[in-house]
């Protein structure tokens, strides 16, 4: 068990090292580009750097290949409250935007940004975190405190990009960020199919 916790620490370090370097990269490179070329750049290095960095660490480290131990099964009530979880955020966001700023809907998301956000990175995202680091951290720990150490590592994976791009840190984001994020754990140990938390992310 130390063993494992070991490993998937050393993993949380190389990747958190690897996204500060690929935000100086955005910062000062990526900006410079097209709208379209930015949006493609951003999902392939975001590829590289998640997906592909996983399949190589868990291939040659742990000798399994991740992406046979994720499931995709059907599992239509883990999909249920995927779903509910979804439509309950929206309902709440839409009340925010009505008593903040006195209309329902204010989702300022291009075409370009909709296909990054909805469609890209619930996939990328959730590989990594539910699929590889809570699979990973729960062998040594108990579900509820990988979870929670999930979701913290999830919200600090947004924090170069809030510092670096000079926006600073949005606590409220990052709270409602810990806290979806901890539900998303629990529908996927519950319902185990990858499918439900990739909805509910995307929804």
């Amino acid at each position: 068990m130390k063993d494992n916790l070991k490993k998937i620490l050393c993993f949380i370090l190389i990747f958190f090292l690897l996204w500060i370097a690929r935000q100086y990269f955005y910062f000062y490179v990526e900006l410079s580009l097209s709208d379209n070329l930015r949006t493609v750049s951003s999902i392939v290095i975001k590829v590289i750097f998640w997906v592909l960095l996983t399949f190589i660490y868990s291939k040659f480290v742990y000798k399994e290949n991740i992406f046979k131990k994720i499931k995709f099964k059907n599992n239509k009530k883990g999909i249920f409250y995927a779903l509910i979880f979804g439509l309950v955020l929206l309902i709440i966001n839409l009340a925010y935007n009505y008593l903040s700023k006195g209309t329902l809907f204010d989702f300022n998301v291009s075409v370009r940004g909709f296909i990054s956000a909805v469609v890209f990175a619930p996939i990328i995202e959730e590989i990594i975190f539910r699929a590889f680091i809570l699979n990973k951290l729960e062998i040594s720990l108990p579900f509820f405190w990988a979870n929670l150490l999930t979701s913290i590592l999830f919200v600090l994976i947004h924090f170069p990009g809030w510092l670096i791009w000079g926006e600073g840190i949005s606590w409220e984001t990052a709270v409602s960020i810990l806290f979806v994020s901890f539900i998303w754990g629990y529908i996927y140990k519950k319902s185990g199919s990858f499918l439900s938390p990739i909805l509910g992310h995307a929804f």
